[in-house]
């Protein structure tokens, strides 16, 4: 009974977390686990019955709320953020709004003490990332102009010391492999007032190398210009982003100049998975 009840929690939690969501209906649910449930447990005619009395347990236990109408609710998911100490991740199966939170609210407590060991610097440069990348090529199909097989996505918090803005990049191969020129979509984290920006951005690194930092700005302001008017983003702010300003320093005080177009959200406020990637 213990390996049904477990693999019946983990898929709550699977549901969950690929549904952004912290409440889930019985028939979803049924629809969802089948598979799953069907393959583990084949002598089971009752799974469905099965299911019913084992989210009852659950709910007895302390885990589930019912919602009614055959809704339930994960009890455990919604406090977990509490119940979080400061240098632990979040807990398998949290919503990626519980991530980003995290990432934002932990970093400048990583970045002052220089631990690179920290549970925040792992969730930017590898965990999210790997979500990222598994929810655009699950939403990617053969006939995107971009498929999964163009898409890298990277994060970053700095390489020798630990950057004032980390980020998240989505690289299309064919136009930019990283964030060192082309154009490419990049979530930045503003670790001052807890919000992330999703921007269509330029790599500027080769133009510094190549032109210095005076045209490197007019250049990035003009190419700018230039695509804005050749785009049309429903909800996208059409200007440069205006970060604070304790966060600017010679590696990335012209995130201004090359942003075509963002949109910001707080950390409470992060969207649903259907926004960020459908």
């Amino acid at each position: 009974m213990s390996e049904w009840r477990d693999t019946i929690r983990t898929e709550i939690t699977r549901y969950c977390s690929q549904n952004d969501t912290q409440e889930f209906s019985l028939q979803d649910f049924l629809e969802f686990s089948k598979s799953i449930v069907q393959e583990k447990f084949p002598e089971n005619n009752t799974w469905e019955a099965s299911i019913r009395r084992t989210l009852q347990e659950l709910r007895d236990a302390d885990e589930l709320e019912a919602l009614g109408n055959g809704r339930y609710q994960i009890k455990d998911l919604e406090s977990s953020s509490d119940k979080t100490s400061s240098r632990d991740p979040p807990i398998p199966g949290s919503t990626l709004n519980v991530k980003v939170q995290y990432a934002l609210t932990h970093y400048t407590e990583a970045k002052s003490e220089g631990d690179w060991d920290h549970s925040v610097v792992s969730l930017i440069n590898s965990e999210l990332p790997e979500e990222f990348r598994t929810r655009l090529q699950h939403n990617a199909t053969k006939t995107d102009e971009i498929t999964s097989e163009h898409l890298q996505v990277r994060g970053s918090s700095g390489k020798g010391r630990m950057a004032n803005i980390p980020w998240i990049g989505v690289f299309d191969r064919r136009v930019a492999e990283g964030p060192r020129d082309g154009l490419y979509v990049v979530y930045l984290f503003d670790t001052v007032e807890d919000r992330l920006f999703l921007t269509l951005n330029q790599g500027m690194t080769e133009l510094k190398e190549n032109l210095g930092l005076g045209p490197t700005k007019e250049v990035l302001s003009h190419r700018a210009e230039i695509l804005r008017s050749q785009i049309d983003l429903e909800n996208f702010e059409m200007e440069s982003i205006d970060l604070p300003s304790q966060l600017l320093t010679g590696r990335n005080k012209y995130y201004g100049d090359s942003t075509i177009c963002y949109r910001s959200y707080d950390a409470s406020q992060f969207p649903s998975v259907q926004i960020c990637f459908g």
